[in-house]
């Protein structure tokens, strides 16, 4: 039995979409509209890398999780995945620290949970790193700003 059996639609959806929630709390922590679009993107593809990668590196939970989520179907994954697009900044924070809370509850006393935080926290990084090391710099990425620092110690409180 997979992950997702084991939990509820809501839980299910809670998990599915935590990665990129806590990647939005945290790029929305600072910057502009512009940079948190291009860190969105970011978080896209680092999410997408460990779905091909089979999330194995994070340990067994993420690598259950990551089986699911590639089992199910484009309709599904659309039905589920929360849209942020037409949101302000001000207005994805909360509702992505609800999500990512929701996930950790969820997940709570289950083998493996600091591999889920660490892949959670891991997107969200490098997310934020991107628009400090994108395109527009020739040193690569750079340390994360004080307001993204912070975001990142209550993601990570959350799961403690």
């Amino acid at each position: 039995m997979g992950i997702k059996e084991q939990l509820t639609p809501e839980q299910w959806k809670a998990v599915y979409n935590a990665p990129f929630a806590a990647a939005v709390y945290v790029t929305a922590a600072s910057g502009s509209y512009t940079e948190e679009r291009l860190e969105r993107r970011t978080a896209n593809k680092v999410i997408k890398e460990t779905l091909k990668q089979g999330g194995s590196e994070y340990g067994e939970l993420v690598a259950a999780i990551i089986a699911d989520m590639n089992a199910i179907s484009g309709k599904e994954k659309k039905a589920i995945t929360v849209e942020y697009k037409s949101w302000g900044l001000d207005m994805m924070r909360p509702d992505s620290w609800m999500i990512v809370n929701q996930a950790a509850k969820a997940l709570a006393g289950k083998p493996g949970i600091e591999g889920f935080k660490q892949w959670v926290l891991d997107v969200a990084r490098r997310a934020a790193e991107a628009s400090r090391g994108g395109f527009l710099s020739k040193t690569g990425n750079t340390p994360l700003d004080s307001k993204e620092i912070f975001a990142m110690t209550e993601i990570e409180r959350i799961f403690a």
